[in-house]
């Protein structure tokens, strides 16, 4: 049985509605105050609504070193290490983690390594080595095929909304702006589309600009990170589930890298580069490159860490240390990611 949610217009003599994606072909009956209408039978073919292409598949090393030391603390502690793993997404595959203290894998795409206290005042250093292969992704999309409405009960849906930093969709302005953009198209790509390629021409990007999207929107410049947080908030306002995503690419791993996802009905992320799209006229929506490693996708944080316990190094991740037991204090001093 389906709701008024999914009626897309009524009139006494026709009903339009849509079936959510992967339903079964079924008989439909309406059923009204004055009672039930014939069965009527209704084939249903799902069409694919995304065709993946994989190219130019590059193997990389990711090597990160933290150095405990200083420790005060008596025998049968722990020490936690909560490390950054790389995410297992659609361009990257064949991902192997090995650590010289052990190995654990967490559902948040980190890495828990518990490390063990035996003598107070020694200094321990954890290796932590990924290997992986990222390729180019190419997606083409059935647009014939994109359904306007979602399930907004769907994992999915619900995780393209949650809380993300200096992403907000609920900003009037930018609201109206989104919505005026789009009110010719139903197709939701396109509206997607329509946004980012508004942006890409009215927005300036500024380096040393701000995250923050309503400022962005605002002053019409920001930086690159903050042209993504920009999309992903009027992508959202308009009912896209858009998520942000870090990572590094390689050309530049000094610094934290980022891109954005919007999802379609049917289990499809289509990802947008907004820095390639503003330097390449010719990149197309869909696309992204194998110099490109997701570290997080959505919520979670790629930052640089405090300077007051990181000595100036930082972790691609909210990578954080913890301990159990009798420890008084210890040191931690985490190493840039290096890739190989």
């Amino acid at each position: 049985m389906f709701d008024r949610d999914y009626i897309i217009s009524w009139r006494d003599d026709y009903i339009e509605f849509y079936l959510p994606f992967n339903t079964a072909g079924r008989y439909v009956v309406l059923s009204s105050p004055k009672g039930n209408s014939n069965k009527y039978k209704i084939p249903v073919i799902n069409k694919n609504l995304v065709t993946y292409s994989y190219e130019n598949p590059m193997s990389y090393n990711l090597k990160q070193s933290v150095v405990l030391d200083n420790i005060v603390a008596l025998k049968g502690s722990y020490i936690n290490l909560f490390m950054p793993a790389v995410y297992r997404g659609l361009n990257q595959q064949s991902i192997k983690i090995n650590s010289n203290n052990g190995v654990y894998n967490s559902d948040s795409n980190t890495v828990d390594i518990i490390i063990p206290i035996k003598d107070s005042g020694v200094s321990i250093t954890t290796n932590l080595t990924s290997s992986l292969i990222v390729y180019n992704l190419k997606s083409v999309i059935n647009k014939s095929s994109v359904v306007y409405r979602y399930d907004k009960k769907f994992p999915e849906y619900i995780r393209g909304f949650k809380d993300s930093p200096d992403v907000n969709s609920l900003d009037n302005d930018l609201y109206q702006t989104a919505k005026w953009l789009v009110r010719n198209s139903r197709n939701r790509y396109d509206q997607a589309q329509i946004i980012i390629e508004w942006i890409n021409k009215y927005v300036k990007l500024n380096p040393t600009g701000s995250d923050v999207s309503e400022e962005i929107f605002k002053k019409r410049e920001g930086s690159g990170i903050g042209l993504v947080n920009l999309a992903v908030s009027m992508i959202r306002s308009i009912g896209i589930p858009a998520i942000v995503v870090k990572g590094v690419k390689t050309s530049d791993t000094t610094n934290v890298y980022q891109w954005l996802e919007f999802y379609l009905v049917g289990g499809v992320w289509v990802p947008v580069d907004m820095l390639e799209l503003y330097s390449n006229s010719s990149y197309e929506i869909g696309n992204i490159n194998n110099n490109c490693i997701a570290f997080s996708k959505g919520v979670t944080m790629i930052k640089y860490q405090s300077e007051n316990y990181r000595q100036d190094l930082y972790a691609l991740q909210n990578c954080v240390d913890s301990f159990d037991g009798n420890i008084e204090s210890y040191r931690a001093v985490w190493h840039n990611v290096i890739i190989e």
